[in-house]
């Protein structure tokens, strides 16, 4: 079936290069078009990283982009194993039914720019050459210390696999289930070691527009140890306006701000003094 599929898809500008049996190289037909829609950060079919999967993916994608639109065999299976366990990206699971593909090329040009990657990965797959599939390690690579066992799981991890239910068997639900191993024992040295440090509060002086919105800077909320040291940046960034000669409206803005007291602590966050 494949084989069929990948003559259909050759018509409509796929390009393979073949080693002997088999396909070592492959080109996908989007157009300039899609690929910038697909790879530009404000392009319409941009993935993004709303996990550590689709950042992956993402990653995979810009690659062979930059390569022209081409893959050689083992990138094309790396991009296949990294997208099939994330959700929406059926078209690249090992197990999709190749039967299915006839009715993605009659509607090809409705396709997103993805879909036509995974079809085509699809049409190509049985005639890659076996040893360019990644080969499970046996070793066990797992980071041993828990905060870069943190590290490591919350970059993997899905906002799905916390806060949405998933099918209570296969490979995903077991790697979740490691990961969520590894998080909470990793999460519990993180707040036994770090909470008695976080716990101690902190009474200060914040630069506010308003009531109680505090300005922040390149080094976050403006929030300073001593009165004097708040009123002297204020006074600073009156200063710079006035010297840059900046539009009104910034210059109103900026002696609109006033220096309020504030207090941080790990357990109630920003809090104001009464009074």
């Amino acid at each position: 079936m494949s084989g069929k599929m990948l003559t259909k898809l050759e018509k409509l500008g796929l390009q393979v290069a073949w080693e002997e049996k088999f396909i070592r190289h492959a080109t996908f037909p989007l157009s300039p078009v899609e690929w910038c829609e697909l790879c530009m950060r404000d392009g319409e079919h941009y993935l993004g990283g709303c996990c550590g999967q689709t950042s992956a993916i993402q990653d995979l994608l810009m690659m062979i982009f930059r390569d022209g639109g081409g893959a050689d065999a083992r990138d094309i299976l790396n991009l296949m194993s990294t997208a099939s366990p994330h959700g929406g990206f059926e078209l690249f699971k090992v197990d999709f039914d190749l039967a299915k593909l006839g009715d993605f090329v009659d509607r090809w040009k409705e396709l997103r720019p993805i879909e036509k990657i995974g079809v085509c990965c699809q049409a190509v797959r049985d005639h890659l050459d076996p040893k360019a599939v990644n080969v499970p390690d046996v070793e066990n690579q797992d980071p041993k210390d828990p905060v870069r066992a943190l590290q490591h799981s919350l970059e993997v991890l899905q906002w799905t696999d916390i806060f949405k239910p998933t099918e209570d068997h296969g490979q995903r639900h077991a790697n979740r289930q490691v990961l969520l191993s590894r998080i909470l024992p990793a999460c519990r040295l993180v707040l036994k070691t770090a909470a008695p440090l976080l716990s101690k509060p902190f009474n200060g002086y914040a630069v506010v527009n308003g009531a109680r919105r505090i300005m922040r800077d390149a080094h976050g909320y403006c929030i300073y140890g001593d009165e004097s040291h708040a009123k002297a940046m204020l006074d600073m960034w009156t200063k710079a306006v006035d010297e840059i000669k900046k539009d009104g409206k910034l210059r109103v803005a900026i002696t609109k701000l006033t220096v309020k007291p504030v207090a941080v602590d790990a357990a109630g966050g920003i809090t104001w003094p009464k009074g």
